[in-house]
């Protein structure tokens, strides 16, 4: 068992006689479907957590990292299903988390419910003196704040925490969408870099459209390009190709239906 993973055991006893089931989760997908930690999808670091039935459905809870430490940790959920058997199949990182199925393919979204985080090299162990700025990694310009805080009124339209140090190479990547007329993909932006974000529905996947990255600064600017990406449910992923560094707030999925109803008001 290594420390980024949350793993099970079963037994017909609460006390004795268990068995070691599986890997539950895994923060970097290490173990899925033969993945090795050189191919672990976010920053390796420590993981905690539980499983629990919700309205019916069962869930692991889990953290990954932030800030290039393992003492910073953002809160996720997945969906898992417990077989008749009792064995557990490991869940994949998502962006869904709690929601009922895929996110919808309409409207903004922040960057840090980004469940791959790989600069051109992979990822790292999640610490400074290991990533330094050579990795992208979840952060935010102000410390920590408490539910209640009037900023966090507006942390879904204006997120607090974003993907700093996005560098040739990078990608930041998110699951899952359901499509339906996509036409546009308008990232909230800032640093001092200069190219284009690649926009896939597969790692390895075709370019499905670009998005320019030119002319910022340190303040977010949108910058927006076209997409073709057929309708239905897949991933997303945006693999940067400049100089410098960009930092990504978070991006609007802009469809055609969405633009014919304001050229109509």
């Amino acid at each position: 068992m290594q420390s980024h993973e949350l793993c099970y055991a079963v037994s017909t006893a609460p006390d004795a006689d268990y068995r070691f089931g599986g890997t539950l989760i895994d923060i970097g997908d290490v173990f899925l479907h033969g993945r090795t930690e050189e191919q672990a999808v976010n920053a390796l670091g420590n993981t905690h957590g539980s499983i629990e039935c919700c309205n019916g459905q069962w869930y692991v809870f889990y953290h990954r990292q932030t800030n290039r430490t393992n003492y910073s940790r953002q809160g996720c959920a997945e969906k898992i299903t417990i077989a008749s058997d009792g064995s557990i199949a490991q869940a994949a990182v998502s962006s869904c988390g709690l929601n009922q199925g895929p996110l919808q393919g309409e409207g903004f979204y922040p960057a840090f419910i980004c469940c791959h985080l790989t600069a051109e090299k992979g990822a790292a162990f999640s610490h400074p003196d290991v990533m330094k700025m050579d990795y992208p990694y979840l952060t935010q310009d102000c410390g920590d704040l408490e539910p209640e805080d009037v900023r966090m009124e507006h942390d879904s339209t204006d997120p607090v925490q974003y993907v700093r140090n996005i560098r040739n190479g990078a990608t930041v990547g998110f699951k899952s969408f359901a499509f339906s007329d996509l036409t546009e993909i308008e990232f909230a932006l800032r640093g001092s870099g200069s190219g284009a974000f690649e926009v896939r529905t597969q790692l390895q996947g075709e370019i499905c459209g670009s998005i320019p990255v030119e002319g910022l600064c340190a303040s977010w600017k949108e910058k927006r390009g076209q997409v073709n990406i057929p309708d239905g449910v897949s991933p997303l992923y945006f693999t940067y190709r400049g100089s410098d560094s960009v930092d990504l707030k978070g991006f609007r999925l802009v469809c055609g239906n969405s633009r014919k109803k304001v050229s109509d008001k």
